[in-house]
């Protein structure tokens, strides 16, 4: 899943989902939030620190969704 949505179509869904998408290659719906290190700056999570994190995730996602 992390693979996915750090993809450039998960990075599509996300943008169709009206989030920011943090994949260059995908241009948000308000091109003024598109990165450029003047006026919107992006801070990225380590991919490292994501995938410690995705057990946890994971665990919520099907408390929540599969049950």
């Amino acid at each position: 899943m992390l693979e996915y949505m750090t993809s450039e179509e998960g990075q599509q869904f996300i943008k169709d989902a009206g989030y920011v998408p943090a994949n260059p290659k995908v241009i948000p719906r308000d091109p003024e939030l598109t990165p450029d290190g003047k006026h919107y700056e992006v801070n990225l999570m380590p991919h490292a620190e994501l995938a410690a994190g995705m057990p946890e995730w994971v665990k919520l996602e099907k408390s929540i969704f599969q049950q």
